[in-house]
């Protein structure tokens, strides 16, 4: 889930929860969306390489576009060390 204002993820802790282990499947479900998002641009990459209708060349940039804009923004999300 993420913040519609600041585009920052919302991590929901349950009452006697630890908020390390939040913490910690919060780092898990940034690392889970990067792979995700990043095999998301290995496959309209693909599809990119062997399309040759102009529309749908326009389409798959306009996803790869968003794919690499949503990659970027999980990657600067601070993350605990």
């Amino acid at each position: 889930m993420w913040c519609a204002k600041c585009h920052k993820m919302i991590v929901i802790v349950k009452e006697g929860e630890e908020k390390e282990s939040a913490e910690h499947l919060g780092e898990s479900l940034l690392e889970s969306l990067e792979s995700t998002l990043s095999e998301k641009i290995k496959e309209v990459n693909g599809r990119i390489r062997e399309e040759q209708d102009i529309e749908q060349l326009l389409k798959l940039g306009e996803v790869l576009s968003m794919l690499l804009e949503n990659l970027e923004r999980a990657k600067k999300i601070p993350r605990r060390r």
